[in-house]
């Protein structure tokens, strides 16, 4: 079940491109870095490649078909910022539910405690809502993990605390998954490839 994306292109309305030409495919159990400064289109090539956006040239498509666009998406997106992510009304419970139930396994290997679950997203700090999200893109359906600098925000000791579960997760489920970061030494420490953005002319980007 390979991820591709053909000749993809994107701008805002009337603006200009902010990616043109962009392909790229992964496939499953490979784990690929996207680097690139502000502005270089990183993470709206996240949001086209997870279905977040669509493109206004070319085509995103999983296993030679269109991305779905109802049910779990095969293909899992987790943002920066995990409380723009959350709906604040709602306790955790309800939020890592909505789409699966996780097993205790799972929840104690992100460092998760059963007593967060009756709590709101304001009551817990960034990296404990960043674990949250992580679990909750980690279902059963998942196929793709795309991590848009997912723990930049957060403390060394949670990031590695993080990485290694999903990593760990990764390994066992033979997930794809795609690392957006501007730190290239934590790209190198587990990508088996890096794509680099910044040294790509913005008006073909290729990958293959």
């Amino acid at each position: 079940m390979p991820l591709k994306a053909l000749e993809v292109g994107f701008h805002y309305y009337n603006g200009p491109w902010v990616v043109s030409n962009f392909s790229f495919m992964i496939n499953p159990g490979q784990i690929i870095g996207l680097y690139g400064p502000s502005g270089s289109g990183k993470s709206t090539i996240a949001r086209l490649l997870a279905g977040f956006e669509k493109p206004r040239a070319g085509q995103v498509l999983l296993d030679g078909k269109p991305m779905p666009v109802k049910g779990n998406n095969p293909v899992q997106l987790v943002l920066q910022h995990p409380e723009k992510a959350v709906n604040p009304r709602w306790q955790l419970e309800q939020t890592i539910y909505e789409g699966w139930r996780p097993n205790a396994e799972i929840m104690d290997s992100f460092g998760i405690s059963n007593k967060w679950l009756k709590r709101w997203p304001n009551e817990l700090s960034s990296g404990e809502l960043q674990r949250f999200c992580v679990i909750r893109a980690l279902g059963p359906e998942t196929r793709y993990l795309i991590a848009d600098e997912m723990t930049t925000m957060l403390d060394a000791v949670t990031q590695a605390q993080i990485w290694e579960a999903v990593l760990r997760i990764a390994a066992r489920r033979n997930l794809g998954l795609i690392v957006v970061s501007h730190e290239m030494s934590l790209l190198n420490r587990f990508c088996h490839e890096i794509v680099n953005l910044d040294s790509y002319d913005r008006s073909g980007l290729v990958y293959n």
